[in-house]
């Protein structure tokens, strides 16, 4: 019977940059007779792949039956003699001998290493294709498997925020006040970066026996950069200024005033 060949090749083609694979290395094959047909694989790979293939899966499906076979991959890349574009690639190669007819094939890429555990790889796609081989003539294709292996990128930029700055403090008339005595407080805030600044005002702590009801602290509408504290239980109270801007930076004031029961002061 005259010799009539399909030549099925997988060539793995990554879509990024190649970094060190370490795969297996070698050359295996196997050949036999199947029903007067002559079987030949060879699998191989290059250094430095950057994807998780270890062996290919080939199906050749025709003529009312369909073959497979699985082997390892080995180091060299494919010749520019069979495909210049390609040369250099990730590749596969199975050379069998069938009848004459149309054919499917599917290479499969996996990332187990034989046969026993067929896991595909999770970033090289299956490649199919078609082959119509005659007699007395060997047919050959190539295949290519795309492989998404391309490395995400982080743009990384370090900007400088500096916190909001207190200008100036000011409390009218004093921070020295009777009981039940406005003290208006106004505060000079700036951020150097020109953010824009937000102000809280707060009662940090207050004199032993001082409840809720004996103090108070407002700011005034419209200008937040002003407070107006009031207390009727005389003591040493705390007063602190939140300034937040809005890139996250952020800064705190503490500062006294005292309240006296000023008439019996005067008094005495």
């Amino acid at each position: 019977m005259a010799g009539r060949t399909l030549r099925a090749l997988g060539v793995l083609m990554l879509a990024g940059f190649l970094a060190a694979c370490d795969g297996p290395a070698g050359t295996s094959g196997e050949s036999g007779e199947t029903g007067g047909a002559q079987l030949r694989i060879t699998l191989a790979v290059p250094p430095d792949a950057a994807h998780d293939v270890r062996s290919m899966l080939f199906t050749v499906t025709g003529g009312g039956e369909t073959r497979t076979a699985v082997l390892p991959l080995l180091e060299q890349g494919l010749s520019e003699t069979v495909d210049a574009t390609l040369a250099g690639h990730r590749f596969a190669d199975w050379l069998l001998a069938v009848e004459p007819g149309d054919y499917a094939i599917v290479v499969e890429p996996l990332r187990s290493a034989g046969d026993e555990r067929r896991q595909s790889s999770e970033f090289c796609a299956a490649a199919r294709g078609t082959a119509s081989v005659f007699a007395g003539a060997t047919t050959e294709i190539v295949l290519v498997s795309q492989c998404s292996v391309n490395a995400g990128a982080i743009d990384l930029i370090g900007v400088l925020n500096t916190h909001p700055v207190l200008l100036s403090l000011q409390v009218d008339p004093n921070k020295h006040l009777c009981l039940g005595e406005a003290g208006t407080v106004t505060a000079e805030v700036v951020d150097p970066d020109g953010d824009e600044v937000t102000l809280d005002w707060a009662v940090a702590e207050t004199p032993d026996g001082a409840v809720a009801g004996d103090f108070g602290l407002r700011p005034v509408p419209d200008s937040p950069h002003i407070a107006v504290f009031t207390a009727t239980f005389a003591g040493r109270y705390e007063i602190a200024l939140r300034m937040a801007d809005d890139a996250g930076g952020l800064a705190t004031v503490v500062f006294p005033l005292y309240v006296s029961d000023c008439e019996q002061a005067g008094d005495i």
